[in-house]
């Protein structure tokens, strides 16, 4: 009897020990899923503690990426219009926020006030450009400011005051010739309406002359095809580019 009782033991050791072997195998199955859980838990958290913390050089260069893969930038208060981000070269860490900030106060200032066909705003890589209609800012012909024009160029003022980097000014017109006995053609008129905005923001609104510098291009850099009156009114402009501190001129 005894040795048939240590026979029967020994068979059953040899299939994993009875009940106690299917013990131990549960007990593993759950170490393994306990695991499992703990090693997700741990993951989660350190997406949780990577996404708390913003590498702003790391979003400089994913928002530059996404400029250059689309090169299109959306003007604020109208449609999309091709606008270029930005083209070539490599910048370091560039600081967006302030630039952005000057976006979305103007933006926001044209919608409010029912300009957004006169004002648009679009971000490059090197910094802001606000586009101003030059119906807006001048009678035609002429180089003079009109007030809703001044009233425009006082919210940019205040904007240009606590944010850093060159600011270019650039005068543009249609192809349309033009000549009068003050502006001989389309570079004197373009040259002068640039001119006209800069001595607004250095004799009115006492900001730094050495911040600026200004450009007349009369019809050379159009954005839509002079071919309608309504293309043409939109090649007739001032833009104000603010520069990054990285991409101002030395």
């Amino acid at each position: 009897m005894a040795l048939g009782s240590n026979r029967r033991r020994t068979a059953a050791d040899e299939h994993g020990g009875g009940g106690g072997g299917h013990e131990g195998a549960g007990m593993m199955r759950w170490l393994l899923t306990y695991a499992d859980m703990i090693t997700l838990l741990n993951v989660f958290f350190i997406i949780l503690y990577a996404q708390s913390k913003v590498d702003r050089e790391k979003f400089s260069q994913l928002a530059v990426s996404l400029a250059e893969a689309f090169n299109v930038g959306v003007m604020l208060g109208q449609q999309s219009t091709g606008y270029v981000l930005g083209r070539g070269g490599r910048f370091g860490t560039i600081e967006l926020a302030p630039y952005q900030r000057i976006a979305d106060e103007i933006g926001q200032f044209a919608s409010q006030q029912g300009l957004t066909e006169e004002i648009s705003v679009g971000l490059r890589r090197e910094g802001v450009v606000v586009r101003l209609s030059g119906s807006l800012l001048f009678p035609s012909g002429q180089a003079e400011l009109t007030p809703e024009g001044r009233e425009v160029l006082h919210r940019l003022a205040y904007a240009l005051r606590t944010t850093p980097g060159h600011v270019q000014i650039e005068g543009h017109t249609d192809n349309l010739p033009f000549s009068s006995p003050q502006y001989p053609s389309n570079w004197e008129l373009s040259t002068a309406r640039a001119a006209a905005v800069l001595r607004y923001f250095l004799e009115v609104e006492g900001l730094p002359a050495d911040r600026f510098s200004i450009a007349g291009y009369a019809d050379l850099r159009p954005v839509a095809p002079n071919d309608t009156r309504e293309n043409r009114a939109r090649n007739r402009r001032i833009e104000v580019f603010i520069q990054t501190p990285e991409t101002s001129p030395r």
